[in-house]
């Protein structure tokens, strides 16, 4: 059975509704130390309802950053769930942490990851 996490969604700087995907900033502190960073696949659970989710764990590198941080794009989602208790689930490692050099090719790289997500989530 895969490990349920849980995290409370804090304000972020919205770098990720600057392009289109906005995401729920969590704890990355909730996650083990030993787990491989990058881009998952998973399931949120937001109130009663269970959402696709782009679930990445590692370091903002395109804003020069090496601290890690959690952020979920949940799928065909858009409430404002800010100070709410989020669960997820991470099914498969989609890639590694990669660097770029703008949020543009950061956004055209995403698209590439949510349409593999949705392939390995059968949604």
């Amino acid at each position: 059975m895969k490990k349920i996490y849980k995290s409370k969604v804090f304000h972020g700087n919205k770098d990720g509704s600057k392009i289109s995907y906005p995401t729920a900033n969590l704890d990355p502190s909730v996650l083990p130390e030993s787990l491989k960073r990058g881009v998952y696949a998973g399931w949120v659970e937001v109130g009663d309802r269970v959402l696709p989710g782009a679930i990445y764990f590692g370091p903002r590198l395109v804003k020069g950053e090496d601290k890690d941080i959690l952020e979920i794009y949940i799928l065909d989602f858009s409430a404002e769930i800010y100070g709410e208790e989020i669960s997820f689930i991470l099914e498969d490692h989609i890639r590694d942490v990669m660097d770029f050099t703008d949020f543009s090719l950061l956004k055209d790289q995403i698209e590439k990851d949510i349409k593999k997500i949705k392939q390995v989530l059968n949604v």
